[in-house]
């Protein structure tokens, strides 16, 4: 389906905008719109976006017949699938901005720590003991 005109396109685009059904279901729908669309554009060439409106409706009403005309049940699975993936994309965000939170926290004290001269440095030395013989020590020795 080609619009070559500019007020279909536009009116189709908002149709479109708020659908609540699956991309077939959505799609099949626009094609029959837009038929109907093309059949009347073809009559009256001359036509622009609010003698679209006059003769189909807003595009709010046009979706309006078709929840009107749609199963109540698949409303629900489309606007459930809809939450799904609105609440898997929000989680995967929530997730990637704590790890980039914790990320930021560890430079920052890693940071700090090196700033202020806080570095833990291991070192390891062997004494040898050495015996000292143990002399007896007399007062006169001590003046």
């Amino acid at each position: 389906m080609r619009m070559p005109d500019r007020a279909a396109r536009r009116y189709l685009r908002q149709v479109r905008r708020w659908l609540p059904c699956s991309r077939k279901r959505k799609r099949a729908f626009l094609e029959t719109v837009g038929r109907d669309i093309e059949e009347y554009l073809r009559e009256t060439p001359e036509a622009d976006y609010q003698a679209l409106v006059r003769r189909f409706g807003s595009p709010i009403q046009t979706e309006e017949d078709y929840l009107e005309e749609t199963d109540t049940m698949e409303l629900i699975r489309g606007l459930r699938l809809r939450r799904r993936i609105y609440s898997a994309v929000f989680a995967a965000a929530v997730l990637a901005v704590t790890v980039f939170g914790s990320y930021c926290i560890d430079a920052f004290i890693s940071h700090t720590q090196a700033v202020n001269g806080y570095i833990v440095i291991e070192a390891v030395e062997e004494l040898q003991v050495h015996e000292v013989p143990v002399t007896s020590v007399t007062e006169e020795s001590v003046d």
